[in-house]
């Protein structure tokens, strides 16, 4: 109440309001009047303008847009001061807080502070209630002497005093006053609580909270005396006003609304309008009992009791089963169950779960019962667990993973393992793990390469699956296989022949035959063969070798893991007797119209010096040297060949080095027709 007087009225829009330290001021344009109210802002200036009276006065300043200066009006021929009992007495008949505002006119200044402030705030709200009652009181005036688009500035003074205050307005500029806003409710058994926002935490000061029970049609106010907004804003900055009360009757719909007392003696237009339903929110909760299918009956039986009175305060029943307690429930019924049911058989339970029943009441609040718990006898296990993928890397680290189990009832898994398929496996958790990926460690020097791995399922009442299919994982390898080795070997001046054995380990996968001159620093490895541990060959005869060249020839074994082994060396080289393989084709190209016939055979890799070609004409000749010619070429066009003669061809050539070739086979030319 203590702050009251500080919060004067709502205003807004074109309104202005001045508070000076003594005295304030507000303003209310209308189309044809300006109001004027002001209030006292300390008791003892209140008492002053009650015994000196106070005088208004009004300065043009602006005119069609247009600055003026005019000299000021005196609006009030004599001092404003409160009437006298016969005005209260009449108005008292009119305005019910009108004999309530003239005892404080009366009543005697109290001692202390606290109560002159009460006093003035009680006095102040009062006046705010109705225009007749800030009248009689001299805190308002009305101007009816405005002209259109003028601009004034009204002075309120009390009189044989300096204390006044100021306030301007525009005759163009009418006030609208808006109403409070975010009218909300909240109902709680039978009991409402509304709460809206104060527009100007300054200006506010009281309200009106109408309730209408005819669908909005007509509204009346719902107290007598005017509803204070709080003192303190809430936690956002703003200043709310508050009210509850008990509904006249549950089950019955009202609209209610609010209007804010303006200092003007008239109430703002209503805030936004809100819609209550009054039902029974309190009510007891159901007490549940459940019973275990037996061999006449299936599932779970889920029974409650809940008072047969209270049935047309509740809209039904919802029945709730969550797997375990704390977790998440899910709603057993379809449809809503009525309000005289108190049973519901559960068809599909779990073997062991929670039952709620929820009542619904008139708000679609759930009000859940205490949780029933229920466990079933079980003997059927897990499915059979189903491999996904199952490795291990070269650090000995294997992983595991596996389908997940669904069952409603799962619980987790054991995993088990071994070195041999013919014993039992044994169980590496310690635990049961509901994962369905498990990472194992096992040890790289070992020499068994396999380990086999198997998982068994289980519920929430031990019941163990079928074993998962036992899998393999190979063990990590970090021994490279036994190097084979060159067992014999045969040179010739074509070819060099070796032979070699396999590498014995159990883990060979292949083997490799490099070949690189033994002078190469840079060792290119040349690849003469490769194959796998199936065909275990075990020789390889190489025509590609040059003569006199030194070469080294490597066998290297890879295992399964792909490890391989150290590399065994041969060096060989082949037999050169000086004569050479001979020239192994020459083909021909036969010219009919120059009678001529083309020679052209493969060069050998060696430096040539010259070419020896030996021929044969026709079938009576013997082959004989025919042509010496230097060996920059490796082709020889015979000129003037005569029709329908064979010829026949031998060749071999001589190198830089003085060796030569073999002398070639024979090759026949084709034969000129014509």
């Amino acid at each position: 109440m203590k702050n009251i007087y500080i919060q004067l009225l709502f205003l807004i829009a074109c309104t202005t309001t001045v508070f000076a330290q003594e005295l304030a001021i507000v303003a209310k344009t209308e189309k044809d009047k300006v109001i004027l109210r002001w209030m006292p802002q300390s008791f003892e200036t209140w008492q002053k303008g009650n015994a000196s009276g106070y005088r208004l006065f009004r300065q043009t300043t602006h005119r069609n847009g247009e600055k003026v200066n005019e000299n000021q009006v005196l609006l009030t021929k004599f001092p404003l001061v409160p009437l006298k009992e016969n005005y209260w007495n009449l108005l008292s008949k009119k305005e019910k807080f009108a004999s309530v505002a003239y005892k404080f006119l009366q009543v005697p200044a109290p001692e202390d502070q606290e109560s002159r402030n009460l006093s003035l705030a009680m006095a102040m709200l009062m006046s705010n209630t109705s225009g007749a009652i800030a009248g009689g009181m001299a805190q308002l005036f009305e101007d009816r002497t405005v002209l259109p688009n003028e601009q004034y500035t009204y002075t309120v003074l009390i009189d044989k005093t300096d204390i006044s205050s100021t306030v301007s307005v525009e005759t163009s500029k009418l006030t609208r006053l808006l109403p409070p806003t975010n009218l909300f409710g909240e109902f709680q058994d039978s009991t409402l609580f509304i709460r809206w926002n104060v527009a100007d935490s300054v200006l506010h000061s009281a309200f009106v909270v109408e309730r209408s029970d005819d669908g909005g049609i007509s509204y009346r106010a719902t107290q007598d005396e005017p509803i204070l907004a709080l003192a303190e804003p809430d936690s956002l900055g703003r200043y709310i006003g508050a009210k509850s009360e008990k509904l006249p009757k549950l089950y019955q719909e009202y609209f209610y609304r609010v209007k804010a007392i303006t200092p003007f003696g008239i109430l703002s237009e209503p805030s936004n309008v809100i819609r209550i339903y009054g039902y029974r929110t309190k009510l007891p909760l159901p007490k549940v009992k459940t019973f275990l299918p037996n061999k006449q009956a299936k599932g779970v039986r889920i029974t409650w009791s809940f008072p047969d009175s209270l049935n047309n305060d509740i809209r039904g029943f919802d029945v709730l089963r969550a797997e375990k307690l704390g977790g998440k429930y899910e709603k057993l019924n379809p449809k809503r169950l009525s309000r005289q049911t108190r049973m519901f058989v559960d068809s599909l339970p779990l073997s062991e779960g929670y039952y709620q029943v929820s009542v619904l009441n008139w708000g679609y609040k759930s009000l859940a019962s205490y949780p029933e718990f229920v466990q079933l006898e079980d003997s059927i296990p897990p499915q059979k667990p189903v491999w996904k993928t199952y490795k291990s890397d070269e650090k000995g680290i294997v992983s595991l993973r596996w389908k997940a189990n669904h069952e409603k009832d799962f619980l987790g898994y054991s995993i088990y393992r071994g070195d041999n398929p013919k014993r039992e496996l044994s169980l590496i958790t310690n635990r049961i793990i509901a994962d369905s990926v498990y990472r194992d460690t096992v040890s790289l020097n070992l020499l068994n390469k396999k380990i086999y791995y198997t998982i068994i399922a289980f519920d929430k009442r031990l019941n163990a699956s079928v074993h998962a299919d036992t899998v393999i994982v190979l063990r990590p390898d970090i021994i490279p296989p036994a190097s084979p080795n060159f067992t014999a070997f045969s040179v010739s001046d074509s070819s060099i022949a070796v032979s070699w054995a396999n590498s014995p380990s159990e883990d060979h996968d292949s083997t490799f035959l490099y070949r690189f001159p033994k002078n190469d620093t840079l060792n290119c490895r040349t690849l003469l063969v490769a194959f796998s541990a199936k065909k275990q060959l075990n020789g390889f005869i190489d025509t590609t070798a040059s003569e006199r060249t030194a070469y080294i020839y490597q066998l290297i074994a890879k295992d399964d893991g792909g490890l391989k082994s150290k590399p065994v060396n041969i060096e060989l080289e082949m037999l050169y007797t000086g004569v050479r393989k001979p020239i192994n084709s020459i083909n021909f190209s036969l010219d009919s119209t120059s009678n001529s016939l083309l020679l052209t055979w493969p060069i050998p890799k060696q430096a040539i010096k010259k070419y020896a070609l030996y021929r044969r004409k026709g079938t009576g000749e013997k082959m004989a040297l025919y042509k010496i010619f230097e060996g920059k070429f490796g082709s020889f066009r015979e000129p003037n060949i005569e029709p329908n003669i064979s010829y026949s061809y031998r060749i071999k050539a001589i190198f830089a080095d003085d060796s030569e070739t073999k002398l070639s086979e024979v090759f026949e030319a084709p034969i000129l027709n014509k």
